[in-house]
């Protein structure tokens, strides 16, 4: 009777124990909105944040319509750079959502894992508003 309740109570420490570990995947995601403006034709560039880890680098989840340049390089340092050029001679607004959720985030793929809980997830939306030179205001 006693090897009984010996096992169930170990059973429940190690089923306890992994249930801790599991990332738990419907927490919100950090997200910064950015609002620029910019001259018709002009160019804009942003370093994103740095990721520890290569499975959560940033990428566009939700493309710019009015670009000749929308997506994001890495620096001569190893830093990931988003990069926009508006179309040419377009006036009006754009928008771009990049993010670092890497899809074994997204879904855990399947596996239990205890991480340090400094996973930086990030959303990042850039709204663009291009006006030309003559546009007083407006």
């Amino acid at each position: 009777m006693k090897k009984l309740l010996f096992f169930i109570a170990l059973s429940g420490f190690i089923l306890g124990g992994l249930q801790s570990c599991q990332k738990i995947d419907n927490e919100p995601l950090k997200s910064q909105v950015l609002t620029i403006h910019l001259k018709v034709n002009e160019s804009f560039t942003f370093t994103l944040p740095a990721t520890e880890d290569d499975d959560e680098q940033f990428r566009v989840i939700g493309q710019a319509n009015h670009f000749s340049q929308s997506s994001i390089v890495k620096s001569g340092s190893g830093e990931q750079v988003y990069k926009y050029t508006p179309a040419l001679d377009y006036s009006g607004t754009d928008t771009v959502v990049l993010s670092n959720e890497s899809d074994s985030n997204s879904n855990n793929g399947g596996n239990n894992h205890c991480g340090d809980g400094d996973d930086e997830l990030a959303t990042i939306t850039i709204n663009f508003t291009m006006k030309a030179a003559s546009d007083s205001g407006n």
